[in-house]
């Protein structure tokens, strides 16, 4: 989904995502409150965070208010190809996969959000069929 994030001095805050199902049609959004992760880590910290989440989903219509806590580990930078472009200084962010055994990670690039993410195993190898990433940059006319 679409991710939508403000950074400042001090924090990057997450401020919710539109949902997608897999054929890209539009499938809800979620609102977080305080999903906020330190702007300044250094590489190796990892922090906990505690955020309020009001999920609405259109197929099948649910909607639903609670609490969440993520743990997030800063890995450094990177620079990544993707889509055509080459992102530098991209944020590469380690959490606990919902998989027993698997960790996610995320690659979040400055003015883009979330350029991929996918799961990997105990050894750090790609789990086959959990790679999301950015396939084009589409720019405004």
């Amino acid at each position: 989904g679409g991710v939508y994030i403000v950074v400042d001095a001090n924090f990057v805050t997450v401020l919710g995502l539109n949902a997608y199902d897999g054929n890209g049609v539009y499938n809800g959004k979620d609102v977080y409150t305080n999903f906020r992760l330190p702007a300044e880590m250094a590489v190796g910290q990892t922090v906990q965070i505690n955020y309020g989440v009001n999920r609405t989903r259109v197929t099948p219509p649910s909607a639903t208010n609670g609490g969440q806590t993520s743990q997030y580990k800063f890995e450094g930078f990177e620079t990544v190809t993707l889509g055509g472009r080459t992102f530098t200084n991209v944020c590469k962010l380690r959490s606990p996969s919902l998989t027993a055994g698997q960790t996610s990670v995320e690659w979040v690039a400055s003015g883009f959000g979330v350029i991929k993410q996918e799961d990997q195993d105990a050894t750090e190898i790609t789990v086959p069929g959990t790679v999301r990433q950015l396939v084009t940059v589409v720019t405004a006319p």
